[in-house]
Formats: structure tokens, C-alpha cells, sequence
């Protein structure tokens, strides 16, 4: 359950010029993963989408939900797709 403390990761439609990792949002390990990353962008260059979230099947239809279940994947300003510890290292 969030606590008040816990802040919305930022959104693609927030954040068009980001990258964007795309996680289990039902997953208690993935989202504690996710917010580790979004503090650690100080930058701000990443924007996260749940795999759950509709826009994710209307944007990235080339992925599978059975893909998105198995790792994240992160897809940068160009397209590419980086998968799971590659996303991570990326």
C-alpha cells in the first residue's frame, strides 16, 4: 500500500523526452526496483509506464504481455529496446 511519502513515478505523457522503462506495476519487488531507479535519475531522463497501463499495448504493440511479464524493458528516444538487465544497466 503507498504511504504519503511516496511519490507518482513520472509518466511518458508527462515527460515526452524521456526514455521510458515499462514494469509490472502489480509487482511489489518491480515498483520498490522502479522507485530505486527514479531516485537514483537525477537527471530526469526516465519516464515509467506500467505494463498494465493501456497505453502501454496502444504504444508498444510489438511487445507482448507475456514479454513485459517475464523482465522490464526500457525503450529509449530512438525506439530501441533494451530488456531487462540491459534495461537496467542502460
Amino acid at each position: 500500500m503507498p504511504t504519503a511519502t511516496d511519490k507518482p513515478f513520472p509518466h511518458p505523457d508527462s515527460n515526452p523526452h524521456t526514455d521510458v522503462l515499462i514494469y509490472d506495476g502489480h509487482c511489489q519487488f518491480c515498483s520498490k526496483q522502479v522507485r530505486r531507479l527514479a531516485n537514483w535519475d537525477r537527471r530526469r531522463t526516465l519516464s515509467f509506464i506500467s505494463l498494465h497501463d493501456p497505453l502501454v499495448s496502444e504504444r508498444y504493440a510489438d511487445l507482448t504481455y507475456e514479454q513485459l511479464m517475464e523482465a522490464m524493458v526500457l525503450v529509449d528516444q530512438k525506439g530501441k529496446r533494451y530488456v531487462a538487465a540491459a534495461a537496467f544497466r542502460y
